[in-house]
């Protein structure tokens, strides 16, 4: 876009969208130009929260597990960025033994790896009690 010297930029493009990101421009104050300026697009991704409901209640977290606790839903959570990789924990029991996290709504199974995350996603832990205890 070209300004004359003391116009003020009105009709300002919006930014060029892109899925699992917010995006905005790195100026928005176009006022009193003196100067040609860039003006950029800064792409920030969305971050989501994977839950992770241990679904026992003698479950325990391994050493160095990167989640946080949330009252409010009574279940750890890690904070992850869109496109990036979900680590996943292994839990433990004294009584039961860890098969796999499953989602919630639909059953499908997660492991480590890329998920393409655009909403929330909540799993639980499958326990096998057949064979126990597991100490």
């Amino acid at each position: 876009k070209e300004l004359n010297i003391g116009e003020t930029l009105a009709d300002i493009p919006v930014p060029v969208a892109q899925d699992g990101y917010q995006i905005v421009w790195d100026r928005v104050d176009f006022g009193g130009l003196s100067d040609d300026i860039v003006v950029t697009a800064v792409y920030t991704p969305n971050e989501y929260r994977v839950y992770f409901h241990l679904n026992r209640d003698d479950a325990l977290l391994p050493q160095g597990a990167n989640v946080t606790y949330d009252e409010t839903k009574y279940m750890y959570y890690t904070a992850i960025k869109y496109n990036a990789e979900v680590q996943v924990f292994t839990p433990t029991s004294q009584y039961a033994c860890f098969v796999k996290w499953e989602n919630v709504e639909t059953g499908e199974v997660y492991g480590g790896g890329k998920y393409l995350l655009t909403e929330d996603l909540y799993v639980r832990a499958v326990w096998d009690v057949t064979h126990g205890p597991y100490v």
